[in-house]
């Protein structure tokens, strides 16, 4: 708890992609250290983007620095659009700011059809599979994607595929976006192709784009560590002075092809 001698300390708000829940994050946030002002969300409340990112504004704080992992980058652009006086800074991992293209579309209507059909399951599987790359699909790293595809469950996924086919097309109002952002890119995404973050980082004024060498597409989950160092950088550079914001405070640790976008 804050003191009244104490400064307040900003807080943060993650998004998760699709299938992904608070755990996608754990690893993440271990290497930050302890913040009590952490506030993990899950983007398979709603049917829409636009419901999406209403829904996580309601249950933010009145200001937040925001980072979004794929599918939740998506709501987090939205997010900024609806509220852009909310966001003091915004991070994107993983996320392209283009709207779903025909081929996804019918990627997309598919997947909905199998889980309406039962098998959920398959789906579940077949998504951690493409969204890893393959040195990644270690038995650790499959587990954590079908535990997490567990708590999201079939009806989650349903409201994900239908708010995916939503999607705006971003690209128009990222000149717009004022506030600190970070890209944070893996090199081995196959799933949302580095080139399509990039396209991300040219059109915001003044974002800094991390690539992450030894990232996928989940990188929060292949690369705990990296991601937690691109997130402590952004925080860092941001901050007005370092007793503001709590994770430029921890100690530094230790030692799907191209447009299948589909988390």
């Amino acid at each position: 708890m804050t003191t009244e001698h104490e400064p307040q300390r900003a807080s943060l708000v993650l998004l998760s992609g699709m299938l992904g829940d608070e755990s996608l994050w754990r690893g993440v946030l271990e290497r930050l250290g302890p913040t009590h002002d952490v506030i993990c969300l899950r983007t398979d409340a709603a049917s829409t983007v636009a419901d999406l990112a209403a829904g996580a504004l309601a249950a933010a704080p009145p200001t937040f620095a925001l980072a979004g992992h794929s599918f939740g980058g998506i709501v987090a652009l939205e997010m900024q659009r609806q509220a852009p006086h909310r966001v003091l800074r915004l991070a994107l991992l993983s996320a392209s700011a283009r709207p779903g293209s025909s081929a996804q579309q019918q990627s997309w209507s598919s997947l909905r059809a199998r889980t309406l059909s039962g098998d959920f399951i398959a789906v579940a599987n077949d998504l951690a599979v493409a969204t890893l790359p393959a040195h990644r699909r270690t038995p650790e790293l499959m587990a954590l994607a079908a535990a997490m595809a567990h708590v999201v469950g079939p009806t989650g996924l349903l409201r994900q595929l239908a708010a995916q086919a939503t999607r705006p097309d971003s690209r128009p109002t990222l000149a717009t976006i004022d506030v600190p952002t970070l890209v944070a890119i893996g090199l081995q995404d196959e799933v949302c192709p580095p080139d399509l973050q990039h396209e991300v980082a040219r059109c915001i004024p003044g974002a800094v784009t991390e690539v992450m060498a030894s990232a996928g597409h989940m990188s929060p989950l292949e690369a705990p560590g990296e991601v937690a160092r691109v997130l402590r950088t952004w925080w860092s550079a941001a901050a007005s002075t370092a007793s503001d914001h709590p994770l430029d405070q921890q100690p530094e640790p230790s030692g799907l092809p191209a447009d299948k976008e589909s988390s």
